[in-house]
């Protein structure tokens, strides 16, 4: 699995999905949209159903060799939220996945030689096909809700003095990475607001409550929108 991240060069956790990304741990949503409780479903994002078998999946993903789980449920169930939300805008804006793009993906894992034993658990091959769309689809997602992002060079020299200047380090040797790490908290930020922002404009009904996550109606003041 680290290798698989380094080389698709995927930053993996607490970033895509809110809380936990990285393709391998974008679980699958199953099951049809239905607003009527069940008891293999561990919730509902405005009547569409989040499996407890997703949950299981997903939670399996960041569970050590020993049983040790490295992902509190609650954020493991927040996640599967925010992937509901996120395919929700996908489809409102009409992204489609390149199946090239995905083949392509597929023959990179499989060129790993990891074991397909290793993807039994997570609904084999087609599983992991299915991961890969949903990480593309974020990314497009994502650059569509985040946009263009441009740090000022004012803002670039305060973290220089705030961080480097301390050690020695010339402020034309550290611009480049200054840049690109402002960037990278601000492209996370947006994201961040705006999945919290869906969140707050959708009926959540939490049927497992063990699974740490409130339940929520949606607020008076929400913009459903762009």
């Amino acid at each position: 699995m680290p290798r698989f991240a380094r080389l698709l060069g995927l930053r993996t956790l607490l970033a895509g999905l809110g809380l936990i990304a990285g393709v391998f741990a974008i679980a699958i949503v199953a099951g049809s949209h239905t607003p009527h409780p069940d008891p293999g479903v561990a919730a509902l994002v405005d009547g569409a159903p989040i499996s407890l078998v997703s949950v299981t999946e997903y939670r399996a993903v960041f569970t050590d060799p020993g049983g040790s789980v490295r992902v509190a449920d609650d954020k493991v169930l927040l996640s599967l939220i925010n992937q509901e939300i996120i395919s929700r805008e996908a489809r409102r804006l009409g992204i489609r996945v390149d199946v090239a793009e995905v083949d392509a993906a597929v023959d990179q894992w499989r060129s790993l030689g990891i074991s397909p034993s290793s993807l039994d658990a997570s609904g084999g091959m087609d599983g992991l096909r299915e991961r890969f769309e949903r990480f593309f689809e974020l990314r497009q997602v994502k650059a569509s809700v985040v946009g263009p992002v441009k740090i000022p060079d004012e803002q670039v020299r305060a973290a220089y003095l705030a961080d480097l200047n301390v050690h020695g380090i010339a402020f034309e040797d550290a611009a480049a990475v200054l840049r690109q790490r402002l960037t990278s908290a601000e492209i996370d930020r947006r994201w961040a607001a705006w999945l919290a922002s869906r969140r707050a404009c959708a009926r959540i009904d939490i049927l497992v409550p063990t699974l740490g996550v409130a339940s929520s109606t949606p607020q008076p003041d929400c913009l459903i929108g762009g």
